[in-house]
């Protein structure tokens, strides 16, 4: 599984031990975690400024779940978890129990099947991320590929376009319905 970490910048310095903390634990479950977090900030060019934008939506692209520790407000973390949940990425939201009016009322109050977000202190942070992931590994969505008929691939595309979702949500939701009749059948006959 890929973890992608992040948290704000400006909070390293009051929540160094506790993000430290959550990178050992988030590196026994991924070992290639990076910790852009301790970087230095320089001043920067436009370019710069771009090459990190894209340098973190690469990252959460690649990841399977996005791990954000939001007891510092940031808007960049912020827009990480809003891209991530764009994208169907499972994230789990952490922030201090003690700082929990400090922790953004927007993220705790997104509704969403992909976003969990939990209180932690240094003592249970271990066992939550130990039952996070589990719970991620059981539901975590798997990708295949699908070779079409350039009319079934049409159908998609215009019932995706018509319902403003994705062509995957769409056979999704025919696979689900498709499932509810076959164990309803199954439980008539059965009857």
């Amino acid at each position: 599984m890929k973890i992608c970490f992040t948290a704000a910048y400006e909070g390293r310095v009051g929540l160094r031990e506790e993000y430290r903390v959550i990178i050992k634990h988030l590196k026994r479950l991924d070992p290639f975690l990076e910790e852009w977090i301790w970087e230095k900030k320089r001043s920067r060019g436009d370019d710069d400024y771009r090459d990190v934008y894209k340098n973190k939506i690469d990252r959460i692209r690649r990841a399977n779940v996005l791990v954000a520790e939001i007891s510092y407000p940031s808007i960049g973390v912020g827009f990480e978890i809003f891209y991530a949940l764009s994208e169907k990425k499972q994230v789990l939201a952490l922030y201090l129990e003690k700082a929990k009016n400090q922790a953004s009322e927007t993220v705790r109050g997104i509704k969403s099947r992909y976003l969990t977000v939990k209180s932690y202190n240094l003592r249970n942070l271990h066992e939550l991320l130990g039952n996070y992931f589990k719970c991620v590994y059981k539901n975590l969505d798997v990708k295949f590929n699908c070779i079409l008929s350039p009319e079934l691939d049409n159908y998609l595309k215009e019932r995706a376009e018509k319902e403003h979702t994705t062509k995957s949500e769409i056979v999704r939701f025919l696979i689900e319905e498709e499932m509810k009749r076959t164990i309803q059948k199954s439980y008539n006959d059965f009857s």
